[in-house]
């Protein structure tokens, strides 16, 4: 797991929740992403240094290998991991209301308008979407939807003020996007053919951050975080599995939520907090596994797919 820090460091925690190296990147280091295997550069991090305008790309013996100029303020990042843009990398520059592409030999290759300050993005695994790119955003209470040649070929109107964004990679619902919307507190529901099919009610206050679970018990299950710490799942059906965590410890202002998708961590759930700089981890049954402490806030995190 790859955890980005404040203090302009990105740390390695390895299985055991252990740190095993600190390595220095930007400036105000937030989204975090992993290429996939499969795919030209995979195993290579991409972290989004939102005060430089510029990703770091960190290679598997976690050394920094190239500093690329994007946007202003770079927030989010995501790498397809299938089709024509397989090991592309996209970023959202919030203040310049684009995304940056960036190509396995750390080139960027387009710089593409989007709606108002972009914020999450996500790339479609699988399903007839696969490939395409969604783009939150919060200003235009809207998604960008990208294909993979690059072209913006959708917006699709959401709820107010989108934020997290996911799509489940398994089950009946594969390729489905769900869209977490912090100002109505609902998730906007996305199929396949880039329309809304549906709205789940009951997401927890202010919904920042959302997952899939890829596999184990609450395989295609959505997680969804909510700033002040209430924390729910959903059945793809959007019935809600309720608060399964009423009281998580340390995550203040969550940053950062994914779900392992192999190991003996499958199925385990990350959450990062930016005011106590922590990540906390579960297992499905919502046990604490284990709590791992930090020197500054946690600005995001990802685990290897």
């Amino acid at each position: 797991m790859y955890v980005a820090e404040t203090a302009g460091y990105v740390a390695v925690i390895d299985a055991a929740g252990t740190i095993v190296a600190t390595i220095t990147v930007g400036a105000n280091p937030l989204g975090v992403a992993i290429a996939p295997s499969g795919t030209a550069n995979a195993g290579d991090v991409y972290v989004a240094n939102g005060a430089d305008g510029t990703v770091s790309v960190i290679d598997p013996n976690n050394t920094v290998i190239a500093t690329i100029t994007v946007g202003s303020n770079p927030w989010n990042l995501a790498v397809s991991p299938t089709g024509a843009n397989a090991g592309d990398v996209y970023v959202t520059n919030y203040n310049d209301n684009t995304v940056s592409v960036i190509d396995p030999t750390n080139t960027v290759i387009a710089t593409l308008s989007v709606g108002v300050s972009p914020f999450g993005v996500a790339v479609s695994p699988t399903g007839a979407n696969a490939g395409d790119v969604y783009i939150t955003n919060i200003a235009g209470s809207s998604v960008s939807v990208i294909d993979p040649t690059n072209t913006v070929i959708t917006s699709v109107a959401v709820g107010g003020q989108p934020e997290g964004i996911a799509i489940s990679p398994t089950g009946a619902n594969a390729g489905t996007v769900y869209v977490g919307n912090y100002a109505d507190n609902t998730i906007s529901v996305i199929g396949t053919d880039n329309r809304v099919s549906g709205t789940i009610s009951g997401a927890p206050n202010y919904p920042m951050q959302l997952s899939v679970s890829p596999t184990g018990p609450m395989a295609g299950d959505i997680y969804a975080i909510g700033y002040y710490n209430n924390f729910n799942a959903f059945q793809p059906n959007g019935t809600d599995l309720g608060n399964i965590w009423p009281t998580i410890p340390d995550t203040v202002i969550p940053r950062g939520l994914a779900v392992a998708a192999s190991g003996s961590q499958a199925g385990d759930v990350y959450v990062g907090s930016y005011v106590h700089g922590t990540v906390t981890e579960f297992d499905p049954a919502g046990s604490v596994v284990r709590t791992i402490n930090f020197g500054s806030g946690v600005q995001g995190l990802a685990i290897a797919p």
